[in-house]
């Protein structure tokens, strides 16, 4: 399974598409009612084909840096795992995972409000 930018879709058969045509009408308006159950890519999100992580060392935690994975389990289905990248493998564990892995992005940056300690006013004060 492929994920897919559904509007970068639908604008590109919008504009391939010949209005006088008596079939083309009909295939761009099956097309926009098909991609709408298409699983679609998220911005952020990159292809392993693509691009593979740079090794990075996690400042606080002084090992590999973790990122979040969309994983492919065959039969059982897809899932987004977090998994550390390093030496040019995703790993879990002490385990390699690369067979699973069909896309990555970085995980989001910590929110400055959520930073804050309880006795410094944070959001468990």
């Amino acid at each position: 399974m492929r994920l897919i930018d559904a509007d970068a879709f639908i604008q590109m058969m919008e504009e391939k598409c010949d209005p006088k045509s008596t079939l083309d009408p009909w295939v761009l308006s099956v097309c926009r009612g098909g991609v709408k159950m298409m699983p679609t890519a998220q911005p952020g999100w990159t292809y392993i084909e693509e691009a593979l992580p740079k090794t990075i060392i996690n400042k606080h935690t002084h090992d590999f840096q973790e990122y979040n994975c969309l994983c492919d389990f065959g039969e059982y289905g897809f899932d987004v795992r977090t998994y550390k990248f390093g030496n040019g493998h995703f790993w879990n564990g002490g385990g390699i995972v690369d067979k699973y892995v069909t896309a990555w992005q970085p995980l989001p940056e910590i929110p400055d409000a959520l930073k804050q300690k309880p006795w410094e006013g944070g959001r468990n004060a």
